[in-house]
């Protein structure tokens, strides 16, 4: 590509993202990180599908595009766009490239979903879907989340101090405190937590290593189930659930899944024995009322 296709190819996507998100909005991850070091400000970061999510429309046009928000979140944050247009040539290819590599980063496997993150990119608080009440109630809902970065860096000073099982424990605090978030962006705190304590007196090695293992379950799912690869998907969940301790939300899920899968293979009694395990573990959350519901469909068919 020759200079002057390669610098339309950047108006274009530049055009694109200022009119559908407005023109605070960067996708250069790199020079966002840069201007929020050099303005001592944090980092929002929005994933979305701008040409296909409706959820993902109607909060931008709602909330990200409005003047009231503009003016406000501009003054704490540089703000950064994720986007996953389905439709091609929208972005450049080095957006494109920059955007997959984020995704993978921040286990984004769903839209939208927005993360608040310090200037090197380590995110402190994440929000999903769409958010009623306009910009004023976003804006309010941003401001609780801030709260998340100074009880982490109030740990972190703690753990700089401490050493062992101890320090250990205060790394796995900071994180603790900012809700569930992706590892690769924290890595290097999940490193020295685990190096901090190498018998794992704190018993968190195996908590750490499984969120782990969580992020690229959750990656793996949607591509697997994408493809038709459903025999992949379900030995990758067994193997999962075989080797990690996950949390009751991510087991009732993997369950969920393999559950799906296992009907796509036409083995009904396996999969209803899965959706019946997930539905042991609660019917209150999402894939528990999907489990359900595919179970009262079974027995609706059979009926």
């Amino acid at each position: 590509m020759n200079l002057r296709s390669l610098l339309l190819a950047f108006v274009s996507s530049t055009v694109w993202l200022a009119a559908q998100h407005g023109e605070p909005f960067s996708a250069d991850w790199a020079k966002a990180k840069e201007r929020a070091a050099a303005s001592s400000k944090d980092l929002l970061v929005l994933f979305t599908g701008s040409d296909w999510c409706a959820p993902c429309i109607r909060l931008t046009q709602e909330v990200f595009r409005t003047e009231v928000f503009l003016q406000r979140a501009t003054a704490s944050y540089e703000l950064v766009v994720v986007d996953s247009p389905r439709q091609e040539g929208l972005l450049a290819a080095a957006t494109v490239a920059q955007n997959e590599v984020l995704k993978a980063d921040f286990a984004v496997n769903s839209w939208p979903v927005v993360f608040l993150c310090d200037a090197e990119g380590r995110p402190y608080a994440r929000t999903e879907d769409y958010r009623p009440g306009g910009p004023e109630a976003y804006l309010q809902h941003l401001s609780g989340l801030q709260a998340n970065k100074a009880k982490r860096d109030a740990f972190l000073v703690r753990a700089e101090a401490a050493k062992g099982a101890e320090r250990a424990r205060l790394l796995d605090a900071a994180l603790g405190c900012c809700g569930r978030l992706p590892t690769a962006p924290l890595a290097a705190w999940i490193d020295a937590l685990l190096a901090a304590d190498p018998t794992d007196e704190s018993r968190l090695a195996a908590k750490w290593r499984t969120m782990r293992a969580t992020d690229g379950l959750e990656l793996a799912l949607p591509v697997l189930g994408k493809a038709g690869k459903w025999r992949e998907l379900v030995a990758e969940i067994d193997r999962y659930l075989a080797e990690q301790e996950p949390e009751a939300w991510m087991r009732q899920k993997a369950l969920y899944w393999k559950g799906m899968g296992l009907l796509q293979l036409g083995e009904a009694e396996p999969a209803k024995a899965s959706f019946e395990a997930s539905v042991l573990l609660g019917t209150e959350s999402e894939f528990g009322r999907r489990s359900q519901g595919m179970l009262e469909r079974g027995a609706r068919t059979k009926g």
